[in-house]
């Protein structure tokens, strides 16, 4: 049997082994609301960007393959935002399935919360602009739906951790009847 032969039946046969096993492929992101003096810092991204133009968003990224969820949310604040926080702590970890419909993939989302710590905010960065928000002017928002679903429970001091499972429509708003939220109580 040639070479390419054999691995185009090793490929074939890794590939059924995938469709059997526990095995998938994500990207996985984390986000962060920082919060001073009762306002929380957020994006608001600018009306020529492709991905949710003039809608209001966490300061956040995706991570990289050396880091965990905790670290890329702090590294994605100093690199966007040029500040640092302290009392960080968990909010939201959603399993988003097929957010991007031109993508095989699904999202594992992490959203953390944490106080202003020090570094001067920038003003203008490539997705729009930094802005300070009161949790009023952020429920008024236009926001990504991800982020609706969940944002009361963010704001509240009541609720612990909350997990979750999205499914989205192909307007990329959240599906309400088929998703589903785990809210940890404190």
């Amino acid at each position: 049997m040639s070479c390419p032969r054999q691995i185009s039946l090793w490929l074939k046969k890794l590939k059924m082994a995938e469709k059997k096993s526990h095995t998938h492929k994500f990207v996985v992101c984390s986000n962060i609301f920082i919060r001073k003096g009762g306002k929380y810092l957020m994006i608001r991204r600018s009306a020529d960007r492709k991905w949710m133009p003039n809608h209001v968003h966490t300061v956040g990224g995706k991570m990289n393959l050396d880091e965990n969820p905790y670290d890329c949310a702090l590294r994605e604040l100093k690199e966007e935002a040029g500040i640092t926080a302290k009392n960080i702590q968990l909010e939201v970890a959603y399993h988003e399935i097929a957010p991007y419909k031109k993508e095989s993939c699904n999202w594992l989302v992490f959203y953390f919360s944490g106080e202003y710590k020090s570094g001067r905010v920038k003003n203008k960065i490539s997705e729009g602009e930094l802005v300070w928000l009161t949790p009023r002017e952020l429920l008024k928002s236009k926001l990504h739906s991800s982020i609706k679903f969940v944002i009361k429970h963010v704001l509240s001091k009541k609720t612990g951790p909350v997990f979750g499972t999205l499914y989205y429509d192909d307007k990329n708003t959240v599906i309400k009847k088929k998703s589903k939220l785990n809210i940890c109580e404190k």
